[in-house]
């Protein structure tokens, strides 16, 4: 379900801090997966969406400014 979303996070140019960070974030989320209510893993799902969204508007925001 999040996997996806985690998976495209990761794929995504961070410092080596913020990669430690997601790692460990997505090793609870994967560990902790199959008790998390259904209502929370839907809010998960979409937080991790709009990081991935904010993640993807920093990264052409800084590309327009170089030029």
């Amino acid at each position: 379900m999040f996997e996806e979303e985690l998976d495209k996070l990761l794929r995504k140019d961070w410092s080596d801090e913020e990669k430690t960070l997601w790692q460990r974030i997505i090793d609870g989320l994967l560990f902790y997966k199959r008790i998390l209510p259904k209502t929370l893993k839907t809010d998960i799902l979409l937080a991790l969406q709009l990081c991935n969204n904010l993640k993807d508007e920093l990264e052409e925001h800084r590309k327009s400014e170089c030029k």
